[in-house]
């Protein structure tokens, strides 16, 4: 091997040490080991429950006179896992905005109740309404139709979990992982963006594939009507909002057939629609979410949510 070989190999070892060293300097754990942390410490937030367990206050009953009420249906993007001030979630933004906007109206005022459950889905939605009907006796109810809802996963840390511990075994059984901080770099990289795919190809399955792949978006049309039938024999007003998945909400959107689809359902069957997605569009995913490894919205994105919703909340509210 002559010199300048040797030199070139010397300088690609230098280098490699130095890359080496810098991984290790930066890097502090899996990522799936990170994700994995975070969320389970934004479930151990002291979120302000109420006597029914639910986020946020029950309100008094009967109702005052002149009060609108607003019950939402929904899971952890509307329940606000991550937001730790119950006054920063859209819920709540919008009971105050609502109430401001609709005074000049002869509206007394406008109360919100939060209904919504860190990981469930529409059978659970059943359950809070049939308790809320009659003790909160709302004018309008709210379906907040996360794009996860309509989905056999139980919610997003359940989704990632089997997936998760797949991708620890094998990097276990990796020398090169274990003995490399530049590869592990490398190969969380690599593990992430492929379970990224895997996860965009199992809610497009879920809404468009087979029978069996989409029994849950079938139960949860289902489910939705009959709330909806219920709310109607009560003279209450039903509404379907559609949440978007946070991340790539550029031009080429990936989950815009499934919005699609969601809103094609819902005008269907008769219940006012507003889809969240244009508020978001061209929104930059990781300023709207909890952490970088957390993709439930902030207070930011809340806010975002919020000012989307007044307009079409308020109308709802005074149409005759």
């Amino acid at each position: 091997m002559g010199v300048r070989h040797c030199t070139a190999l010397g300088v690609l070892l230098i280098c490699l040490a130095v890359a080496e060293a810098v991984a290790r300097s930066v890097y502090s754990a899996p990522w799936y080991e990170r994700l994995a942390a975070e969320q389970g410490e934004h479930r151990e937030f002291p979120y302000e429950r109420n006597r029914y367990n639910l986020r946020g206050p029950a309100h008094a009953h009967p109702k005052p006179d002149g009060v609108r009420r607003i019950l939402f249906l929904g899971d952890s993007f509307t329940f606000g896992m991550g937001v730790e001030r119950d006054e920063d979630t859209f819920v709540r933004i919008l009971e105050r905005r609502l109430t401001e906007r609709l005074a000049p109206e002869g509206v007394e005022g406008v109360e919100t109740f939060n209904g919504a459950i860190i990981g469930s889905l529409t059978d659970l939605w059943m359950e809070v309404w049939d308790e809320m009907k009659t003790r909160f006796d709302p004018d309008l109810v709210v379906f907040v139709f996360f794009l996860r809802d309509g989905t056999l996963s139980g919610s997003i840390p359940e989704f990632f979990e089997e997936i998760r511990n797949e991708v620890a075994l094998r990097n276990r059984g990796s020398t090169l992982y274990r003995v490399s901080y530049l590869y592990r770099l490398y190969r969380d990289a690599l593990d992430a963006a492929l379970i990224r795919e895997h996860h965009t190809a199992r809610f497009v399955d879920a809404y468009f594939g087979t029978e069996e792949q989409t029994a849950e978006w079938i139960r949860a049309r289902e489910r939705l009507l009959r709330i909806r039938d219920d709310a109607r024999s009560r003279s209450v007003r039903t509404a379907f909002v559609v949440f978007p998945i946070l991340a790539g909400l550029g031009e080429g959107y990936q989950f815009e057939p499934i919005c699609a689809l969601l809103e094609e359902f819902a005008r269907e069957a008769g219940l006012p629609t507003h889809s969240l997605l244009e508020a978001f569009r061209d929104e930059h995913g990781p300023d709207l979410w909890i952490s970088a490894h957390d993709q439930h919205p902030n207070e930011a994105a809340h806010a975002i949510a919020a000012e989307s919703l007044l307009g079409f909340l308020g109308g709802l509210l005074t149409e005759d």
